[in-house]
């Protein structure tokens, strides 16, 4: 499994996201929260989803808590 960090960019479903945030260490199954590059839209994923099928993009130094619409 790959580490991912809040700021990356990753390749999920066909699209590119920017990792936003992540579900507490506690829950069982966690997701990550992301941005879609191109829309902005907020979109929440299995973490093991993403593990298994991101592909990992350059790193930004774009920084930013993660807010619920």
């Amino acid at each position: 499994m790959r580490d991912f960090h809040i700021g990356d960019r990753v390749t999920f479903s066909g699209r590119t996201y920017y990792v936003r945030g992540f579900s507490p260490m506690g829950v069982p199954q966690r997701t990550m929260h992301l941005e879609d590059a191109e829309t902005g839209e907020e979109i929440e994923a299995a973490v093991d989803a993403l593990a298994r099928g991101s592909v990992p993009g350059p790193k930004t130094g774009r920084r930013r808590l993660w807010r619920r619409a």
